[in-house]
């Protein structure tokens, strides 16, 4: 690449030479940059994922307390509640 710009230099003048060499350079560099966003973002999501069925565990575990309170205490604990207020 440094052949080929010092090629371009002589031809051409430095100026284009240098615009070219920094626009390779940043296409490089955002083309890195990207790809570990990417990454990143698949890992995110896959984080997001398992939160959400964590979380959809929780929310039936809570569910299946409340009915067993129910069973076992019946709606007396709502009166009690009541009476105390």
């Amino acid at each position: 690449m440094l052949e080929e710009l010092s090629i371009l230099a002589i031809n051409n003048g430095l100026l284009p030479a240098l615009f070219v060499a920094l626009l390779v350079y940043v296409l490089r560099d955002t083309a890195k940059r990207e790809q570990k966003y990417q990454q990143m973002e698949e890992e995110n999501r896959t984080i997001i994922a398992r939160l959400t069925e964590g979380l959809r565990v929780v929310t039936e575990l809570k569910i299946i307390t409340q009915e067993i309170h129910k069973k076992v205490f019946g709606d007396k604990s709502k009166d009690e509640n009541e009476k105390s207020s």
